[in-house]
């Protein structure tokens, strides 16, 4: 079974409903995986914060290999700084 057209055809969907299309294919491709990995960890996730791609999504030029990273602490991923506190402040409750 060769699997290389089903993810290019995914991959060229993702590009659409993106506005990716006119994104260097390596950004774009970058995004697609961490849009997968993370709709199959967490299915809905990107429904509540648009952003939310942008912000986990860190490949660069002197990146090393990492091209998106997401912290998850009970449940929830954790988006920005100012949610981990108020995160934190929510369980300090219990």
């Amino acid at each position: 079974m060769n699997v290389e057209p089903i993810i290019n055809a995914r991959f060229k969907q993702f590009k659409e409903s993106r506005e990716l299309a006119d994104s260097k294919d390596g950004v774009a491709f970058e995004r697609f995986v961490n849009y997968t990995i993370l709709s199959v960890h967490q299915p809905g996730i990107f429904a509540a914060d648009s952003d939310l791609l942008e912000q986990v999504s860190v490949g660069g030029r002197s990146d090393m290999g990492i091209d998106g990273i997401a912290i998850k602490i009970n449940g929830i991923i954790i988006s920005s700084i100012i949610s981990s506190v108020r995160l934190e402040s929510c369980m300090s409750f219990f």
